[in-house]
């Protein structure tokens, strides 16, 4: 990783840890659920983990409030790493009865210059496992300023060949899924 993404992730952290002070009852009372790349050291190890995403249809943000929020409750923004995950997203999507057809998931650049995307929660690029691009996209539009993913679909249409990533200016307000995981 370049320095830049270095300092990115540095950053969030640091903000994580300031939101956590600041709402002391919610980072207290979130429960200590694994991160992805914990979830992957107890399965290296025997211990069977799963994924789950929780949508929120109460109240939109921009990218950086929805990963600050997450990680207040110890979970990540959501990544979508196949398509079976990528189905499980739009279950929960339809399950919360978002009205609009986008959500921040956690997909990233650091800057418009930077081609590839990435995962925050683990750096990886976006298209090194399942990718699910609307036809053009990403095209960094909005005057070269889309640096995020959101997850689109038609809200009218659930199917899952309507489902697809699209860039987006990471300031756009949008509803958000968060991703946990849960040993069983």
């Amino acid at each position: 990783m370049g320095n830049l993404t270095m300092l990115f992730f540095t950053l969030v952290s640091l903000v994580t840890t300031i939101a956590a002070k600041v709402d002391g009852k919610v980072a207290s009372l979130a429960p200590a659920i694994p991160s992805e790349s914990e979830a992957v050291n107890l399965n290296r190890i025997g211990v069977e983990t799963k994924k789950h995403f929780e949508v929120h249809s109460a109240m939109k943000m921009n990218w950086y409030d929805a990963l600050v929020y997450c990680k207040s409750r110890h979970y990540d923004l959501a990544t979508v790493r196949s398509e079976e995950e990528n189905y499980q997203l739009l279950v929960a999507l339809q399950k919360a009865g978002i009205p609009t057809g986008t959500t921040w998931i956690g997909g990233t650049r650091l800057s418009s210059a930077q081609e590839e995307f990435f995962w925050i929660t683990d750096g990886r690029p976006v298209n090194n496992e399942y990718v699910n691009w609307q036809p053009g996209e990403p095209n960094n539009g909005n005057a070269h300023n889309e640096r995020c993913v959101e997850y689109f679909y038609d809200p009218n249409d659930y199917h899952e060949s309507n489902v697809a990533w699209n860039d987006q200016a990471c300031a756009s307000e949008n509803y958000f899924a968060c991703e946990y995981f849960t040993t069983y």
